[in-house]
């Protein structure tokens, strides 16, 4: 039974160093985690960008409501 374990903690432990030199992983998690960044970035500006057109849209109906009016 000793030596079972020790074969599979060996192999554990090669595995494990393979794990550590790897770093092809990494920048596929850097990626996702700046995509999931610049996604919550516009979550988070989408109403302030959303009332600003809106308010410009409703300034330029009421001007030229105004100059088609007359007054």
């Amino acid at each position: 039974m000793l030596t079972l374990y020790s074969a599979i903690r060996l192999y554990a432990a090669e595995h494990m160093k393979k794990l550590l030199r790897n770093t092809d992983g990494q920048t596929m998690v850097e990626y996702a985690l700046l995509i999931v960044l610049v996604a919550l970035a516009v979550f988070v500006m989408t109403p302030s960008v959303t009332s600003g057109i809106s308010m410009v849209f409703s300034e330029s109906s009421s001007a030229l409501g105004k100059t088609w009016s007359g007054s």
